[in-house]
C-alpha cells in the first residue's frame, strides 16, 4: 500500500488505511499532518462498496472517503479506506458557468427569432408597397407617414387599403379621407 500511496503524488490524499471489522487500524498510511478519522463501516454486503464525507479530526478539513472490502477465504474480513482532502468550491466560478450555460440557448435563440421575424416580415413589407401601387392606379393617393417594415405598419395599411377600395367601389370621393 506504501508503494501505491508514494506512487499517488497528489497533494488532495489524506489517508489510506486497512481496518478490521472491529475498525482496528490494521496499516494505515497518511500524508504529512493528516490523520484518518475513525468511521463505522457497513455490515450488509450490498454496502460494501462505497464512500461517504468525514471531517478531518487533525484540522477540520473534509475529506471524501471511498471503501471497499477485503475478504479472506470468502469471508470479510476488513476495509480498505481511502481518504482525499475535500477541495473547497469557488461558488462564484460554479455558478457563472452554470448562468453561462442556461443563458447561451436564450441568446442564441433571440438571435434566431430576430432574424427569422425579419425574414418573415419582408413579404409584408413588399406586400403594402403593392397596396400602394395598387392604390395608386385608382389615382388616390392617402398622406402618411413614411411606414417601416414592421407588422403594425402593414396592419395599419392594409386597413387603409381596404377602406380605400370600399370607398372606390361604392363611388366615394376619398378626399376627405386623404386630408386627415
Amino acid at each position: 500500500m506504501r508503494s501505491m500511496i508514494n506512487v499517488q503524488d497528489n497533494e488532495d490524499f489524506a489517508y489510506g488505511i486497512v481496518v478490521n471489522l472491529a475498525g482496528e487500524k490494521l496499516y494505515e498510511a497518511t500524508s504529512a499532518g493528516s490523520i484518518a478519522p475513525a468511521a463505522v463501516m457497513p455490515t450488509e454486503p450490498y454496502a460494501w462498496f462505497g464512500e461517504h464525507n468525514l471531517t478531518s479530526p487533525g484540522d477540520g478539513r473534509q475529506i471524501r472517503e471511498f471503501f471497499a472490502p477485503v475478504m479472506k477465504d470468502n469471508q470479510l474480513a476488513g476495509f480498505v479506506r481511502a481518504g482525499n482532502f475535500s477541495k473547497p468550491t469557488n461558488l462564484l466560478n460554479d455558478q457563472v458557468s452554470s448562468f453561462g450555460l442556461m443563458a447561451q440557448p436564450i441568446f442564441l435563440l433571440t438571435t434566431l427569432s430576430y432574424f427569422l421575424i425579419r425574414r418573415e416580415i419582408k413579404p409584408l413589407g413588399r406586400l403594402s408597397e403593392k397596396m400602394e401601387q395598387a392604390s395608386l392606379s385608382y389615382g388616390v393617393q392617402v398622406l402618411t407617414p413614411a411606414y417601416g417594415h414592421d407588422l403594425s405598419d402593414f396592419i395599419q395599411r392594409f386597413d387603409q387599403f381596404i377602406l380605400r377600395l370600399q370607398w372606390i367601389s361604392r363611388g366615394e370621393c376619398c378626399l376627405e379621407y386623404t386630408q386627415r
